[in-house]
């Protein structure tokens, strides 16, 4: 186990010269991978929250009609 830290540390604490290209166009396309995630999270929430809504007013429509 110890072994694997170690390892594990040295890997991660070595550099290395790299030699990458990033064109213009990297810049537009992390901005629209960051505002589709950031639609996604929105939709993914509002969806839950109008299912968890719906869920609780059956209870609710229940409750009130015994109560008639």
């Amino acid at each position: 186990m110890k072994k694997i830290f170690f390892v594990t540390i040295i890997f991660f604490t070595s550099t290395s010269n790299s030699f990458a290209y990033l064109d213009p166009g990297t810049g537009s396309y992390l901005l629209s991978l960051i505002a589709m995630i950031l639609a996604g999270i929105v939709s993914v929430y509002a969806f839950l929250k109008l299912k968890i809504k719906n869920f609780f007013n059956k209870f609710k429509k229940k409750k009130d009609e015994n109560l008639k």
